[in-house]
């Protein structure tokens, strides 16, 4: 059995999976579905190094049906490679107009997703590594603001 899944066992991940689902009115934030409090699973949006599941701020949390839930760590991945390949054929001047867009939209408090600026990813990655896996995390969290403003539908 893995750490990570002896974590997900732990009481204090069981209390803020209940704080999360409460927050989300046992309700699928992907599909809306309602009826199914016994089968909603809390999702991280983003992963951080030396966080425990209990420690992610709400925005980080959100309640997932089995199946949305499946659909999202599914197709992670492939909209992480995606969104890649798309940065890389952009240039700085229109990644940082992406970046001010998208922090504009999360701002407004009308939607509830954290935002990396493009100094914070360089300025704390210590490797390589863990600059791909910023620039990565970035991605995702740009594919879903952008889908949420209804910019893009994957």
């Amino acid at each position: 059995m893995s750490n990570y899944s002896s974590q997900l066992r732990d009481q204090r991940w069981q209390r803020r999976r209940l704080e999360i689902l409460e927050k989300d009115r046992f309700t699928c934030q992907h599909c809306g579905n309602e009826d199914i409090p016994d089968k909603l699973h809390v999702h991280h949006v983003y992963y951080e190094r030396g966080l425990r599941p209990w420690e992610y701020p709400d925005k980080a949390l959100i309640s997932l049906c089995r199946e949305c839930h499946e659909s999202e760590t599914f197709l992670r991945p492939t909209v992480n490679r995606e969104m890649a390949v798309f940065f890389r054929r952009l240039t700085a001047i229109e990644m940082e107009r992406i970046l001010k867009a998208v922090r504009r939209i999360a701002e407004s408090d009308e939607y509830d997703v954290p935002v990396l600026g493009t100094q914070q990813v360089i300025q704390t990655a210590e490797s390589e590594q863990e600059k791909h896996d910023d620039l990565l995390r970035a991605a995702h969290i740009i594919a879903t603001v952008m889908n949420r403003a209804g910019w893009y539908r994957g």
